[in-house]
């Protein structure tokens, strides 16, 4: 092969791994083959041109000097904008305020009454003050039109608990008894709980609260 030709290759075969390592970190191994393929690259421009035309030489080194760096820079502009790079990327403030705003909303609905619109399974629905919100229950499981209690917020989701209270109310306000047939909890050992204690918030047996 043509010491001029192998030279340019193998100079293009080292920016490439080079651009390579910037992307797809690999403890070093694709930089160690970018310098042995520069160094071939510099081996083989100075057997096709060294005796024969000096500057020639120069000029291609200098040019390897110039590229190497410009593969480096061009591949950290092009890292963001990757799969693997759009990953590891930590999300803009654009990105958390909707979260931070949506959970912010969803606080405000702790200790506030709703009603099951979907099953909880034990995720679901509930409807709360007219919205309806995503909501999962203490691994229980309550039927559609259930009176619910928020107790806490986790993630974009509320965690609720059926309750006697009536749908839009607070935890300190009070309502009719909701039918034991709507919510059947159940126990580790397939035992169903009873919710006509006249109590608020539901009974938990010893042990499972």
């Amino acid at each position: 092969m043509d010491p001029a030709f192998l030279a340019v290759l193998l100079l293009l075969l080292s920016m490439v791994l080079l651009f390579a390592e910037v992307l797809i970190p690999s403890g070093g191994l694709l930089f160690f083959g970018s310098m042995i393929a520069l160094a071939c690259a510099v081996w083989s421009g100075h057997t096709a041109w060294w005796y024969a035309n000096p500057l020639v030489f120069w000029v291609f080194v200098i040019g390897a000097l110039i590229l190497l760096p410009a593969s480096v820079v061009a591949a950290i502009q092009v890292w963001p904008h990757t799969p693997m790079g759009k990953q590891l990327e930590p999300p803009t403030s654009e990105e958390v305020t909707p979260f931070v705003v949506e959970q912010q909303r969803l606080s405000r609905m702790i200790g506030q009454i709703g009603e099951t619109v979907t099953p909880l399974n034990p995720a679901g629905m509930v409807l709360i003050a007219g919205e309806r919100v995503h909501c999962f229950s203490e691994g229980l499981i309550v039927e559609r039109g259930v009176r619910v209690r928020v107790l806490a917020v986790q993630g974009n989701r509320v965690l609720v608990r059926p309750s006697l209270s009536p749908p839009g109310s607070t935890a300190a306000e009070s309502g009719a008894a909701i039918p034991n047939a709507a919510v059947q909890p159940t126990s580790g050992n397939g035992e169903i709980w009873n919710l006509d204690d006249g109590s608020s918030d539901l009974d938990l047996p010893e042990g499972q609260a």
